[in-house]
């Protein structure tokens, strides 16, 4: 929720900071609008259950879309020459991913 707030604070220091830039950029995002839209209507418990369901089901099968797009874009033969350095903060980093997930599901049950 505060996402709305910071962008809008930084869009007007921006503003300020170039105030003839030409054709400038609204204080706050359309997508932050609509997300602050979604997140409200969500809130009131006016859509029923087959609505939340099928939007469910749309956001994990954009984000797998998403997660493919990102993983064909991802060459191999670069990353083998990126060296062992770059391979090892991979591991790492995904151990940690994983680590922090798992104590998270284990606090929370």
């Amino acid at each position: 929720m505060l996402l709305a707030p910071m962008l809008a604070a930084v869009s007007i220091a921006e503003r300020r900071r170039f105030p003839d830039a030409g054709k400038r950029p609204p204080i706050v995002p359309l997508f932050v609008v609509g997300f602050l839209v979604a997140a409200a209507v969500r809130a009131t418990d006016v859509l029923p259950e087959p609505v939340l369901s099928a939007a469910a089901f749309v956001d994990n099968l954009l984000l797998a879309a998403g997660m493919f797009a990102l993983g064909t874009a991802v060459r191999l033969r670069s990353l083998v020459r990126s060296g062992l350095p770059a391979l090892t903060l991979g591991l790492l980093s995904t151990v940690l991913i994983a680590a922090v997930a798992l104590i998270g599901t284990l606090l929370i049950m």
